[in-house]
């Protein structure tokens, strides 16, 4: 099977495509399957027009000319024209949302589509943190709610994200629970390639001494003052 994944960016300085998208990819590929990750690396232009292999994945950062309109051409033909069974497009939103939207509307019946959401985007998430413009803002809103309904699969990186995508009418039974961390592709790929859910529990850690608090966050998005103001007040 031949497996194109599609970023709104490149691997850096965001983390989504080298942490999420290869660590799927890996073990695609490790299982006989082809997979290319192509990306416009607008973050680092100077990486622009690149292709290479990691761990037997093909990666693609395409050229950056011609503005938001000439990028996404660029995305679709590229891919196209590489004949995927399956395109991943990886987050609703920007480039990736451009490239779900052209595809489902034109390909839908040659190509199988999956859409990924590691973030919540719209208002409510990213809408609120970033600063993007009005125009943007009311864009990816937009598109993040399309890109959950229209696909013929979802995977989402939390279960807020998969409650998020219920709500916003995405059929229960397409969506897919693969959560980030070590192993994020061997336990969200199964024997023939189809995506599963590793239910079975983590490993245990015996912590001996004085107690441990394990704070699971990107600190930004949770004032680490308040934190110390809730123990204290414990």
């Amino acid at each position: 099977m031949r497996i194109a994944m599609v970023g709104p960016f490149g691997f850096h300085p965001n983390k989504t495509m080298r942490s999420r998208a290869l660590g799927l990819a890996r073990p695609l590929a490790a299982r006989g399957h082809v997979v290319q990750i192509f990306m416009p690396p607008w973050h680092t232009p100077a990486e622009a027009d690149k292709t290479w292999q990691e761990d037997g994945v093909f990666i693609r950062n395409v050229p950056l000319s011609g503005g938001t309109p000439g990028i996404t051409r660029r995305l679709t033909r590229e891919v196209l024209a590489w004949q995927p069974d399956v395109v991943h497009c990886f987050k609703p939103k920007a480039y990736s949302g451009l490239v779900a939207w052209w595809l489902w509307q034109f390909h839908r019946r040659q190509v199988r589509l999956v859409v990924d959401s590691d973030d919540w985007e719209g208002w409510g998430g990213w809408n609120d943190l970033a600063p993007y413009s009005w125009a943007q803002k009311q864009f990816f809103a937009w598109q993040e709610q399309w890109g959950f309904t229209h696909c013929h699969a979802l995977t989402v990186a939390s279960r807020a994200l998969q409650t998020l995508a219920w709500a916003h009418g995405a059929p229960p039974d397409r969506v897919v629970y693969v959560p980030n961390g070590a192993g994020i592709g061997e336990q969200g790929i199964g024997d023939r390639g189809e995506l599963t859910v590793n239910e079975e529990p983590g490993p245990v850690y015996h912590l001996n001494g004085a107690p441990h608090l394990l704070l699971y966050s990107r600190l930004f998005e949770f004032e680490t003052e308040r934190l110390v103001a809730i123990l204290r007040g414990v």
